[in-house]
């Protein structure tokens, strides 16, 4: 995807806290120095910054901007490690490809883990996972709790440090 905006453009405009939150370079633009312009959240729960190129107004992730600044170069696609979409800490981002990004999600059903789905008419639960190569079926278990411990098995095996659950 073709970018219009450079490293360049976004170094001349902003910096990052240690908290990674993103803050204007005084004289660039017509707020005030140093304020932080990373308070936009959109209705994923991403903070968002907008600037002025050219007559042009964009409006790029804080995650993004962070990212940008601290490695010097435009990612694919930017991942929070700890899944935490206002965390734009430098330490908490890393560059990831789609599919990758995809992977490191959780399941927001308590007490399931993603891949894990129950099967009406059998009363078993069936886990799937998807890997480089495909979808997987890696089973169906009567017990819950190992139906979930085989899920995040295949996730770390699969997925490896992009499995969907925080490790700390």
């Amino acid at each position: 995807m073709p970018y219009t905006y450079t490293y360049k453009d976004i170094e001349k405009l902003f910096y990052f806290d240690i908290y990674g939150r993103v803050r204007n370079i005084p004289g660039n633009t017509r707020r005030k120095a140093h304020k932080t312009v990373d308070n936009r959240v959109c209705y994923k729960g991403y903070r968002r910054v907008r600037f002025r190129k050219d007559g042009i107004d964009h409006t790029i992730g804080a995650h993004r901007v962070v990212f940008i600044l601290k490695n010097g170069y435009i990612p694919d696609q930017v991942d929070h490690i700890d899944m935490n979409k206002s965390n734009n800490r430098p330490e908490n981002l890393r560059e990831a490809n789609n599919q990758q990004n995809q992977w490191n999600v959780t399941n927001k059903r308590a007490g399931i883990e993603k891949g894990v789905n129950f099967i009406s008419g059998s009363g078993n639960w069936m886990v799937r996972i998807c890997t480089q190569a495909g979808r997987k079926v890696l089973g169906t278990f009567n017990d819950l709790e190992l139906a979930n411990l085989v899920s995040k098995e295949a996730q770390e095996k699969y997925h490896g440090k992009y499995a969907g659950y925080y490790r700390g």
